[in-house]
């Protein structure tokens, strides 16, 4: 398998488990049809609140989203599946933080006359992954929005 073609593999089953898991804690699931504007699916809670939720896996050391494309507002979610040992870390991070409590293990990058889109990463190395799933469980942040 190509390159390309895993990393879109490992893309599409990563929303997929995504989906499964706010299914999991009672949230509708709603898929939109493209994801032109960083938008993988949107849930709602019971009390009938909509969150958009942007999906990123991998099983390397960094992740980004363009700034075209995830501006981050109250609704807006990162849901980060960080494979090691090919087991997911289910992380739920809210996209606000890159503006308001921008971590050591975020960037936000503006590549002032370079070729490179601007873009928010998170740095997914063991060195970071423990603090990472401490600050963003699944669990922790999902019970927030119930």
């Amino acid at each position: 398998m190509k390159k390309d073609s895993k990393h879109l593999h490992l893309g599409r089953i990563g929303e997929l488990l995504a989906k499964a898991k706010f299914i999991e804690y009672d949230f509708d699931v709603y898929s939109t049809e493209v994801d032109h504007q960083g938008i993988d699916f949107i849930i709602k809670n019971k009390k009938g609140e909509y969150f958009e939720i942007q999906v990123k896996a991998t099983n390397g050391n960094y992740v980004f989203m363009r700034k075209e494309i995830f501006n981050p507002k109250n609704n807006l979610f990162l849901m980060l599946l960080a494979y090691k040992d090919d087991q997911p870390n289910y992380i739920l991070i809210p996209s606000m933080e890159w503006k308001d409590n921008l971590q050591s293990f975020m960037t936000d990058k503006n590549y002032d006359g370079k070729k490179s889109a601007p873009e928010y990463g998170i740095y997914t190395s063991d060195k970071y992954l423990e603090k990472i799933k401490e600050t963003y469980s699944f669990k922790k942040i999902v019970n927030r929005l119930k």
